[in-house]
């Protein structure tokens, strides 16, 4: 069974935290074996030479017989070797009942807080896994950070998000001595699940301030900026993870989708050809071709989308060639590129359309007027066809 001190990823009926009948008093400190009665202390002894032996059957029949036979005496550390034994066993169910029993004597025995909250866990009983580590955590001598944070992650694998980030602020903004990346990701994802963003500035102000030359907080950074719409300070923060490393294609992607939201078409254009160096496909040649004619650079944006065309040719990068030309007044070649548009997809109304508009800017109405029939069968082109086809009919009767 793995200890829950090993385990490296855990994203989120409760025990009470009031003792039984048997509850040891409050100013008493915890009993340790001595202070077992003697009978459970001897069944104690014999349970741990069979488990010296490996006999972990013969250790949890003689504690299991030991509590059937003296119910009222069985003393909590004798509950805790019983559910230990079990759990070698591999009967989690049993040993958890046994844990429970425990701590309901002494809910101060943050060791068998610890191991009912691992033994929850693994039994998918998150929310009582949660509650058993805090206690454990609460009550432990040396309040291990570690366990603030699987009590969290456990507290959001029940769906108490609000809890979790509760327990994960006390972690980020207490000053620990080494504290984790896994903290500040976990309370991103937190206040990303409850909308809570002014929480999630603070944490990324922290996460900033105390990992400022990691990728990973930058990069984490751009995550939650990015979730909240927040694209200037996504854009900044991809950017200065590029700074501290080379970026993926995917994320030069990214980055340059972010500028071109923020209207910084020129940069944008930088970090789309940088990714397409690398590898690329039609749509990423679409993105820098459609970025390069905002930013007013024509040349640039006709030289994207030839390489593209030389390399794999779709409609779409045939209509926004077709659009380049059309804007640059070359109504001979913008007709030709919505004519290979069609070619490729005989369901774009809008390339018959613009073939029709440069049919008539060339003066060819013929041409124009077969075009804008064709076009006004498309619902969404019929209203502007219809206009220009008055206008086509004028110049092929006159």
């Amino acid at each position: 069974m793995k200890r829950i001190i090993l385990v490296l990823v855990m994203i989120a009926a409760a025990i009470p935290a009031s003792a039984s009948s048997h509850a040891r008093e409050a100013g008493k400190p915890v009993d340790t074996i001595n202070e077992v009665p003697r009978r459970g202390r001897l069944a104690l002894f014999k349970a741990q030479e069979k488990k010296n032996k490996g006999d972990y059957e013969g250790a949890a029949g003689i504690l299991g017989e030991f509590i059937e036979k003296n119910p009222g005496d069985a003393h909590f550390l004798i509950y805790y070797n019983y559910g230990n034994a079990l759990l070698r066993l591999e009967r989690p169910e049993e040993a958890l009942g046994q844990y429970q029993k425990a701590v309901g004597i002494e809910a101060r025995f943050w060791q068998g807080w610890l191991n009912l909250g691992e033994t929850a866990y693994n039994l998918e009983r998150y929310q009582l896994a949660a509650e058993a580590i805090m206690s454990g955590y609460r009550q432990s001598p040396e309040k291990n950070p570690r366990l603030l944070y699987f009590a969290a992650v456990a507290y959001m694998m029940s769906g108490k998000t609000g809890e979790a980030k509760r327990n994960l602020e006390e972690l980020v903004f207490s000053d620990q001595p080494e504290p984790k990346m896994d903290w500040y990701r976990a309370l991103l994802m937190a206040c990303i699940d409850l909308e809570d963003v002014q929480a999630g500035k603070r944490a990324v102000d922290r996460m900033l301030e105390i990992f400022p030359d990691s990728p990973e907080s930058w990069k984490l950074a751009f995550q939650f900026a990015a979730s909240n719409q927040d694209y200037r300070s996504a854009a900044i923060a991809m950017t200065v993870k590029g700074y501290l490393e080379p970026l993926e294609r995917n994320e030069m992607m990214q980055l340059g989708s972010l500028y071109a939201v923020i209207e910084v078409p020129w940069t944008a254009s930088t970090y789309y050809e940088e990714a397409v160096a690398l590898e690329a496909g039609p749509e990423d040649f679409e993105r820098l071709a459609s970025v390069y004619m905002a930013a007013h650079e024509p040349q640039k944006a006709l030289e994207t989308l030839e390489r593209a065309l030389a390399k794999q040719p779709t409609a779409k990068l045939w209509s926004i060639l077709g659009d380049l030309y059309y804007m640059e007044e070359d109504y001979d070649k913008s007709y030709e590129a919505f004519g290979n548009c069609y070619e490729m997809d005989s369901d774009s109304g809008r390339s018959l359309l613009m073939m029709g508009f440069c049919a008539l800017e060339l003066g060819r109405a013929d041409s124009a007027v077969s075009h804008l029939k064709k076009a006004a069968g498309f619902p969404d082109y019929t209203k502007n066809a219809n206009a220009l086809l008055k206008r086509a009919l004028q110049m092929q009767g006159g």
